[in-house]
């Protein structure tokens, strides 16, 4: 890598050469065999940690039966206190996600996800003790923590440790993950008692503990001015090809280049911070991506996928009117959701994003409508209800869904986002993740009983209309490019190389 003194003042110790003509071509693919195994190393605690998130939303499905069957009575537990039950998670995260952001610039990626560990494991362990409801809910509630770190700082762990052709890919693993976890849950809780789910997830948090071999993020390193470690770590994880040195360059030069940083909080008073950061909102390179980010994620919750899964034996049982119909059909949608993930995972290495994104969000929209009007028709006696019709429809719902919007949810959302934005972003789009997640989970119920089934699926279906034709608009293509080349778009740089032409263009 070529020293620029005009834009940065670094001093790098470049640790492996590639103008060595004694390198053979066997040691390189060792050297590269070595730095992917490192990525999916970091990667693999992501995945386990999404793994247990899967567990936790996909638990309160069976905890609410089961606990009503061993008090022998269908009104232990109420509509209101059920809620609670499926949103406790998701109402812990919301502090997590205004203290997580500045902790991990604060101490970084790798003690931060350290912390996150050691109080995810409190809360299992206070939830796999518990002897009421109340213990319960402390335990989710503690447990938010990880959903918190979900929110703000997981989809950049990936985005900054991963290089960009596999990026993409181990962001819709992790993602699958979160489904596996759902699914595993609901297995569990049919067949056994549901404290066996938070056996598994202490199992899980012990491999977890593979965090200590992390490196620190090589993003944060530079905007510590640790330039020297930053490179080292840096091409320990992505090597040292010409497209690594140009994203490890772009990435010193960019911190260089902005050492003022408008999210400087030590170095700024309160009013004077206050007064810049509303300045940077007004700043379509701030306000644009995060917006962006913001509207993937209420597209994901308005398709209603999220709240199909957590009240899966409560929908089911109210289309098909049979108890063992409703649990066979919720363990056969989470085998096609964790299924349809993977052939997402797969599709997406072919696909563009924006392609990907909006094929699989039109037919999602189409399934709802259908459904709807089933449900309608139904609902009208004017056709008889089938169970095969009904479960196969929720299936090619749940097929085209997590194919798409929610696969790529959390990939687009850690691209967009520019890491010198990265705390203040983060704050802003976790705090209103979990709000919508909570908000929605809270309140399924209730609109479950003033919407019925076919009004509730045609809110949907209108709702996811109404985002995906504004992110068509405006979304762009994020596949493949660097941290650094999808900032430029949004500053609307020209690219040398194209003569003036914009990078990246929104393309389908």
């Amino acid at each position: 890598m070529k020293k620029n003194k005009d834009t940065c003042n670094y001093e790098v110790v470049n640790s492996i050469d590639d103008s060595d003509e004694t390198g053979t071509a066997i040691d390189r693919a060792r050297l590269s065999l070595w730095n992917l195994l490192r990525q999916v190393l970091i990667s693999s605690t992501m995945w386990t940690l999404y793994f247990i998130y899967g567990l936790q939303i996909g638990a309160p499905t069976v905890i609410i039966p089961q606990l009503q069957k061993e008090a022998n009575s269908s009104t232990l537990i109420s509509d209101d206190l059920g809620s609670w039950l499926s949103s406790m998670f998701s109402v812990g995260a919301l502090p997590w996600t205004l203290i997580l952001p500045v902790v991990g610039y604060k101490i970084g990626r790798k003690k931060t996800y350290i912390f996150i560990c050691f109080i995810g494991f409190i809360g299992v362990l206070i939830i796999f003790l518990s002897k009421t409801i109340t213990h319960i809910l402390v335990g989710e509630f503690v447990m938010g923590i990880i959903l918190g770190g979900h929110n703000t700082i997981s989809p950049f762990i990936i985005t900054e440790y991963s290089s960009p052709k596999y990026r993409g890919l181990f962001m819709t693993i992790k993602s699958a993950s979160g489904l596996w976890g759902i699914w595993v849950a609901n297995t569990i809780g049919t067949y056994w008692h549901w404290k066996k789910i938070y056996l598994l997830m202490f199992l899980c948090n012990v491999y977890t503990l593979t965090v200590f071999a992390w490196p620190e993020s090589p993003y944060w390193l530079a905007k510590q001015r640790r330039i020297t470690e930053c490179a080292g770590t840096f091409r320990s994880l992505k090597g040292t090809s010409e497209d690594a040195e140009k994203e490890l360059e772009n990435i010193i030069n960019s911190f260089e280049l902005n050492e003022n940083n408008v999210e400087n909080f030590d170095t700024k008073s309160f009013n004077s911070f206050y007064n810049t950061f509303f300045k940077l909102l007004m700043t379509k390179t701030y306000y644009c991506p995060l917006l962006l980010a913001i509207l993937i994620c209420v597209q994901y919750h308005m398709t209603g996928k999220l709240i199909c899964s957590i009240y899966a034996i409560q929908i089911l049982k109210k289309i098909t009117q049979n108890d063992t119909m409703a649990y066979k059909g919720m363990l056969i949608l989470d085998g096609i959701t964790v299924f349809s993930t993977y052939c997402g995972c797969v599709v997406s290495r072919f696909c563009k994003r924006r392609k990907m994104l909006f094929t699989t969000s039109l037919l999602t929209i189409t399934f709802l409508y259908i459904f709807s009007l089933y449900l309608f028709l139904v609902h009208q006696t004017i056709i008889v209800e089938n169970n095969i019709i009904s479960i196969s429809l929720l299936a090619f719902f749940s097929i085209t869904v997590c194919s798409g919007p929610m696969i790529l949810l959390t990939s687009i959302y850690g691209e967009l986002i520019s890491f010198k934005h990265h705390r203040s972003s983060t704050m802003i789009y976790g705090a209103t993740n979990t709000i919508v997640m909570a908000v929605s989970l809270k309140s399924s119920l209730f609109l479950f009983k003033q919407l019925t089934l076919p009004g509730l699926f045609l809110f949907f279906a209108v709702s996811s209309s109404i985002i995906t034709f504004i992110l068509y608009l405006y979304l762009p293509e994020t596949k493949n490019k660097s941290c650094y080349e999808i900032e430029n778009y949004f500053k609307k740089i020209p690219d040398q190389k194209t003569k003036g032409t914009m990078i990246m263009q929104p393309d389908l």
